[in-house]
């Protein structure tokens, strides 16, 4: 189902106004832990020597970092344009900028339903051009089962996590913030983001459950995890904010966990042995 744009704002961080369509922050939360998010990196895609658009990821393996859609297909106009941006990764610090790894991105996958004037189906895999090393700052997260979707929230304990702004005039945050979640009922969801009908693998959630909460996921935090700090599973990606009701809708993990494998194993084949 196509949305109005100016209904709801995909939350990557836009640089120039070469995604100007993009545009998420942690506002309000708090300064974040990373021996509780080992696995997160920080974005960046560059055209030339212009820093474009940032996201968050997650690190689902030695060199696959799982993040939204609209952060890959939509900076490169579906890969039409990818010979002209490059990737860089960031992993292992909390000031990103003081990252102790560092990777480029050789290719990615989208989800194939995807569609840059959706919203739906916002998942894609980076594969980067050499391994991480892994430390204690930098590690694999765990992905949430579909029999574990069922239940994530009931047992509670999420957060959300990103270096994005704290506000419509600033600049992305300098330290890695988080902020904790408690998942909507899917009809509350579903009604909050004026859906008609089942949305394929979206799950939605805010500050105590409160919607128009002044503490959300909003710019630069696209892509970014949705997980459970305390054994470090990822529930979801983020995709999007309803501002009519400050609701920030995530990609399930549990969802598109078979797809998520699927799509590593093909990468893994396409690449196993190269490097960039």
């Amino acid at each position: 189902m196509q949305k109005n744009m100016l209904a709801y704002l995909l939350l990557s961080l836009s640089i120039t106004t070469v995604a100007s369509k993009m545009t998420g922050f942690i506002v309000g939360g708090h300064e974040a832990n990373m021996r509780e998010w080992p696995f997160i990196a920080y974005l960046l895609a560059h055209k030339g020597r212009d820093s474009i658009a940032a996201c968050g990821g997650s690190l689902i393996s030695s060199q696959t970092i799982l993040t939204a859609a609209h952060c890959l297909d939509d900076v490169t106009n579906s890969k039409k344009d990818v010979g002209k941006i490059k990737y860089v990764i960031y992993m292992g610090h909390r000031l990103h900028r003081r990252a102790t790894m560092r990777r480029d991105m050789l290719d990615y996958m989208t989800h194939e339903n995807y569609d840059p004037d959706d919203v739906y189906f916002d998942i894609g895999i980076m594969f980067l051009a050499n391994p991480v090393q892994f430390s204690h700052t930098v590690k694999k997260v765990m992905l949430m089962t579909g029999e574990m979707g069922r239940h994530m929230g009931q047992e509670g304990g999420l957060a959300v996590a990103g270096w994005g702004r704290f506000g419509w005039d600033s600049p992305g945050s300098e330290f890695l913030k988080s902020l904790d979640q408690t998942l909507l009922s899917q009809d509350l969801c579903y009604q909050y983001i004026d859906e008609t009908e089942n949305a394929p693998g979206i799950i939605c959630g805010a500050k105590n459950a409160e919607v128009n909460s002044t503490e959300y996921a909003f710019s630069g935090d696209s892509g970014g995890p949705l997980a459970r700090p305390r054994d470090q599973r990822l529930a979801g990606l983020v995709s999007w904010r309803m501002e009519s009701h400050g609701v920030t809708v995530y990609t399930s993990v549990p969802f598109f966990y078979s797809w998520i494998e699927d799509t590593q194993l093909k990468l893994f084949r396409r690449y196993c042995g190269k490097s960039g």
